[in-house]
Parts: C-alpha cells; structure tokens; sequence
C-alpha cells in the first residue's frame, strides 16, 4: 500500500513538474531522481481564496521547486514562534501605512525559507516583514501523515489597527 502512494505521488510531481517550467529553458544537465525530485517537493493546498498568491509565487520560484497541489490530505504548517512586526515610524511619526505580501516555503526543519515578495506598497515595510520571518517557526506541514515542505503565504498589515 505504501508503494501505491509513492507512485501517485511521483505523478503528481511530474504531472506538475512541466507545469511550472512551462516556456522556461531551466533545464538539469541529467533528469533527476525520484529522491532528488521529492527534495525539491513542495506542497500546496489548493484553495479558491489564495489562488493568485500561489499562481504569482509558483511563477517568481519559477523551476526551483515542483508544487503538488492537492485538494486534501495535506495539514498545514502551525507557527509555534514569532509573529507580525509594528509599522515604523514614518517621517511625521505617526506608523508607516501599507501592504506587504510575501510567499515563503516552510521546510521540513519548520524554517519559512526563500521568501519571495509578491506585493508591497513600500520598500521599508518589505525590510521589516523579511526581517520579522527571520524568527518565524513552524511545525512543518504534513500530506498523509507525513512532514513535508508546504508553500505559504502571509499579508501584513500596517498602519492603525494593524496588529
């Protein structure tokens, strides 16, 4: 039974595999293992309401990962330390108002890694919020059981009555 997911698993893969590397010339010299490709495995729970977030990272990560998409079995990662960061100070003193949204992978270790900033509104903003996912952890997601790397998504608010 156990060998019978491996294999749906390894289509999804592939089937995704061309997906994302669609009209991209990102191509290995040699094809690459099942292990090599499950490393690179990232899940994603697909959902009517992140759609674009997840359609505009899969594009910025372009082939560096393979998304399996799936419509269950996957639970997603818990934060278990950190949190959002306050606005700074904009230049009359008053919090710095604006929007950051930012697409990172949480990896097998609970780390959020290789952020990639979908959307902001200021510059200064996207310099806090990658700093505050330094201190990010999480329990990692899990599909069937199973720890695995999961892609998330996180907007930050700021101004009044952000955090």
């Amino acid at each position: 039974m156990k060998f019978a997911g491996v294999i749906c698993l390894a289509l999804l893969v592939v089937s995704h595999t061309a997906v994302a590397c669609e009209g991209k010339n990102e191509t290995s010299a040699k094809p690459e293992s099942t292990d090599q490709m499950l490393a690179r495995t990232v899940f994603n729970r697909l959902s009517p309401e992140s759609f674009a977030i997840d359609s505009a990272a899969k594009k910025a990560y372009g082939c560096r990962y393979i998304f399996a998409d799936t419509l269950g079995g996957l639970q997603s990662a818990n934060p278990t330390a950190g949190g959002l960061p306050a606005a700074p100070a904009g230049p009359e003193g008053s919090p710095r108002v604006g929007k950051v949204v930012i697409a990172y992978i949480v990896t097998l270790e609970g780390v959020a890694s290789d952020p990639v900033v979908i959307e902001s509104t200021d510059p200064q903003l996207t310099e806090v919020a990658l700093a505050a996912m330094k201190e990010w952890r999480f329990e990692p997601a899990r599909f069937n059981g199973r720890p695995v790397a999961s892609l998330a998504a996180q907007e930050f608010p700021f101004g009044p009555g952000s955090r």
